[in-house]
Formats: C-alpha cells, structure tokens, sequence
C-alpha cells in the first residue's frame, strides 16, 4: 500500500439526532446515526447536477484525488447510498473518498433519481403484497430503468471528463444501494471488473427461474458480497445462500472456498473460471456496511481486478492476496460438521451458540 488513512478528527456534534443534518454538507461536523459514525465532509467532493439520461436532471458527487494526473489511466469507482440516503451521504459514511485519495482512484456518488429510493428490481413473490409507500415498481426492461440508463450516463460522462481506464470500473452499494448494484449488475456487469455490496439481497425470483437457470444478461463480474451476521431481514440465511450461489454460477465458481479470520471478518474466496467471487460475514454488525468496507473491498479485490477488451475478467497482484489461512476453523450453530483446513470434518459432539452484545 503506498500509505495509511488518517481520518480527520472532526468536530462532534453529540446533540444532533436529525439523519445527515444539511450542516455536515461542507463542515467538519461528524455524527453518530444510529451506531453509524460519519467523517468530516471531504474537502475535494464536490456537487454537480446536469442530464445525462432520459432528459431527467439528476445530481451527483464527485471526488478526484488530489494526485490525479490526466495522462494516466484512472480507476473508476460508483458508490451507491442506501434508501432515504444521499451520495454525499454515501460518501461520509465509508471511506471510499480515503481510499481514493491514497490509491489514487476517482469515485462518483450519485444521488438516486427521485432523491431518495433506487428503482431496483423486487422479486415478483415479494410484490403481491405491494410495496411500502415511495418505493419504485419493477420497471419493463432495463432500458426503462432511468437510474440504471443515469448509471451508465454517468460514467460515460466520467469517461468524457476524466481519462477513466474502461477496463477498471467498479461499482459498490449499500442496502438499497446494495440493491441497485445487483439490478445493474444482472444487466450491465459486462460495464464492470468488479461489483460489491453489503446489508441487502436480492430475491430468488430475480436470480433463478423456475428450473433454476440463472436469469440476467450482465454476465460474469468480479463480485463481492458483505453480509453483516445481525442485518435483521427475514429469510436472511436463505437469501444469503442464493445470492451467493447465484454468482457461483454466473462466474463458475471452482469447488470449495478458501477461508480466512480476520478479527471480526470471516472471508470466503471463491476462485471461478470466469470471475472470482467474495463472500465476507461480519461478526456482530447489524444492517449497513462497515466504515472500512471501501478498504476491505478495495484491496482484497477491485485493487487486482480488470476486464479486457475481449470482456474476460483477469486479474494482477491484489493489494491483499486472497488466500486462506493457513490453518483454519469454522463451526456454526446446530451442524454435526465443521470446517478445518479446507475440508468438512464430522463433530464429535453438539456446538453451543456463544452470544456477546452487538456493537458497530
């Protein structure tokens, strides 16, 4: 890594319990929301608002490192906010724009098109019940779809303004914007080495048809998928599952995982023949992404990631190699195996749930 992250201190606004007061917005004002704690406003974002699809104004943020040099090839990274959220909100509540600056990368936050909710695609089993008030019904197509078309607008704007290397483009999201990542993923992977997301699924009736072949023509990507263990969605564990095996499929997915603990960061790596695949269970976090997923995602991935002009994903040297640990355990609650080094093995007697309390 060329250098550490240093997070500027910030002034603690301990009294505010308004959700991404207006005043952070150009202050060094930082706030806990519910166990999230933000950064200083990063003094390079900066707003812009223009057309870049469907004749609809749309408003996003950008943030260039202040080593950017216009004749080198950049990496491209959009990072998508959670509902009820803002890319400025986005973008004090990870530390993409901290890792950008060391890594010399450029990363766009865009706001979603109505200001507030993405227009993902529901699992049709989940709409007959209808959807909660301000939500987006399922579009027709893709091309129907204004915030994937305003996606793909902007980062040809991107490529317009920036010199963007068009094979290190990568997309990452929160809840919501988790969700938004897997809409357009399943249709434009094919724009994108790499694509990441933490806090939320997509359902099965977007992944499989009825005899389960997987659905979308994005194609294979570089996927990485964050799973807080408290996120507190019904069907969690199943979801999680065919979410999972979803992109196995799509990136052929080669036999069994290599695992890896890191503190409270369980990895599975999952080399494929078309693109690898990244599943991360975050002990003891409930719903949202970590403060340092930009840097777990970055650099155990995106940071090794390319798709050629061919459409092939390959990879160089990641800043972290995904590897396994060289001895390693896994035990989960009610299972008569566990997992050590690499292999299942029989238990020889029942496994006790050790409980601590959640903390961010």
């Amino acid at each position: 890594m060329k250098k550490i992250i240093t997070i500027p201190a910030g002034t603690p606004n301990d009294e505010n319990r308004d959700y991404l007061p207006l005043a952070i917005k150009g202050s060094d004002m930082v706030v806990n929301e519910n166990g999230n704690n933000s950064r200083p406003y990063p003094e390079l974002l900066r707003e812009y608002h223009g057309v870049v699809a469907d004749g609809i104004e749309d408003v996003w943020y950008e943030y260039v490192p202040s080593t950017y040099d216009p004749s080198q090839k950049t990496p491209l990274v959009v990072s998508l906010h959670g509902g009820m959220m803002t890319g400025w909100g986005q973008a004090i509540y990870t530390s993409w724009t901290d890792v950008a600056e060391r890594e010399g990368f450029i990363c766009v936050f865009p706001d979603s098109s109505d200001g507030a909710f993405w227009t993902v695609e529901w699992d049709p089993a989940k709409l007959k019940g209808g959807l909660q008030p301000g939500l987006h019904g399922n579009p027709p197509s893709a091309k129907e779809n204004h915030d994937i078309q305003y996606i793909l607008g902007l980062i040809e704007l991107m490529q317009s303004k920036y010199n963007i290397d068009e094979g290190r483009i990568y997309m990452q999201g929160m809840s919501m914007g988790n969700m938004m990542t897997a809409t357009f993923s399943r249709h434009c992977a094919y724009k994108l080495a790499g694509a990441a997301g933490s806090g939320a699924n997509s359902g099965y009736g977007l992944l499989f048809d009825e005899n389960g072949n997987t659905l979308g023509e994005g194609g294979p990507v570089d996927a990485w998928l964050s799973r807080p263990e408290l996120n507190g969605f019904e069907g969690d564990e199943q979801s999680n599952k065919y979410n999972l095996r979803y992109w196995l499929k799509i990136n052929e997915g080669e036999g069994l995982p290599m695992i890896s603990v890191v503190g409270e960061d369980n990895f599975a790596f999952f080399p494929g023949k078309k693109a690898d695949t990244v599943y991360l269970d975050i002990k003891n976090r409930d719903h949202g992404q970590s403060f340092d997923d930009a840097e777990l995602v970055w650099s155990y991935l995106f940071s090794g990631s390319r798709r050629e002009a061919d459409g092939t994903i390959t990879h160089t040297k990641s800043n972290i190699e995904r590897k396994g640990d060289d001895i390693s355990i896994a035990i989960a609650k009610d299972c008569s195996k566990a997992w050590l080094n690499g292999k299942p093995v029989e238990l020889t007697g029942p496994t006790i749930l050790w409980q601590k309390l959640k903390y961010h």
